[in-house]
């Protein structure tokens, strides 16, 4: 089959690469579509370990079922699915405390940029009717986005501040509405993603360049600042900044992949005095079934700014490391 293959540092190549095997317990998946994420950018320019080249990556997948193993049941040839790209062990310690995404062991299966990839069946969930398959490559984000929302503990009525309208950001934006925030916020430097998340229709969409937001953080809130400020920028002095739009007791959440290098500046006194919380999130846990459900909710579609095919992936990566596009999905 043809992949589009990472052989080393920043490249990409679409070249011959081996069929897939398929276990007992296996799904084989044709690929219909597979999304460029941000975090692929880390992987090909070595600042994300993943093992060494040459590989195939690539985890945002949607596709149809070709094949099944002999233990596999729920699932049949021809379904329309989605796919998670790990599967945790279901033994060590972090699984048993419900965090597989720790999990040491898992099984990983991130290979999408091929005209086949080959997963374990707990791996692959069954798409809605509702849901085409180019939306569908989304539901890996999506479930990025569920699960952080979900760590950040917010309830219904608190503010939201999210920086960065890249995919993981529109996401978390649209994802915090449903969940009953009183209000959400996008700040955005870039035009196009800007107008994108007007068209979402979120509560305000700001440009940080200039529009000061802590005027905004206290006008959208009767406690004077957000109850959640979302990173999904990377930029360690506008995380450092957002501390400052926080309320008390107010959480910032780190969505974003920064380097090894990267480190962001805080006021321990702020924290002392509001009692504020900084928190991550690593990929997602058990977050995909509750997201299936969710993605006929979503407006899934605005974000995918094109579909291009696989044999150019080499130009396609140079393109969003550019920032050309929101999301571009590759298409065998």
């Amino acid at each position: 089959m043809k992949a589009g293959v990472w052989t080393g540092h920043g490249q990409l190549v679409f070249q011959d690469w081996p069929d897939p095997d398929v276990a007992e317990d296996g799904v084989l998946v044709k690929v219909a579509y597979s999304g460029m994420c941000g975090s692929d950018a880390h992987v090909i320019e070595g600042d994300l370990p993943t093992g060494p080249p040459p590989q195939v990556l690539g985890h945002e997948v949607s596709g149809t079922v070709a094949a099944v193993g002999s233990q596999v049941t729920g699932l049949e040839v021809g379904s329309r699915v989605a796919c998670n790209f790990f599967s945790p062990c279901g033994r060590c310690p972090w699984c048993a405390d419900a965090q597989p995404n720790h999990c040491r062991r898992k099984t990983l299966g991130a290979s999408g940029y091929a005209e086949y990839a080959a997963y374990r069946a707990d791996q692959v969930f069954v798409l809605p009717d509702a849901v085409p398959l180019d939306e569908g490559a989304l539901l890996e984000p999506a479930a990025t986005a569920l699960y952080a929302v979900e760590q950040s503990g917010l309830r219904p009525g608190e503010t939201v501040l999210v920086i960065g309208a890249g995919p993981i950001g529109l996401l978390t934006a649209q994802i915090a509405r449903l969940m009953g925030a009183g209000a959400v916020v996008v700040s955005e430097p870039n035009p196009a993603k800007r107008a994108l998340a007007k068209q979402l229709g979120f509560t305000r969409v700001l440009d940080p360049i200039h529009d000061d937001l802590h005027p905004v953080s206290r006008a959208v809130s009767p406690r004077r600042g957000f109850d959640v400020v979302y990173d999904a920028a990377g930029v360690a002095s506008v995380a450092a900044e957002a501390t400052n739009l926080l309320a008390t007791r107010g959480r910032l959440m780190l969505l974003a992949v920064y380097g090894s290098d990267v480190t962001i500046p805080i006021n321990p006194r702020l924290f002392y005095e509001r009692e504020l919380v900084v928190r991550s999130t690593f990929a997602t846990a058990y977050a995909f079934p509750r997201t299936v459900a969710l993605l006929p909710q979503l407006q899934l579609k605005p974000l995918i700014t094109a579909v291009e095919p696989l044999s150019s992936i080499s130009d396609v990566y140079q393109r969003h490391r550019a920032g050309q596009y929101t999301k571009v999905l590759l298409e065998p």
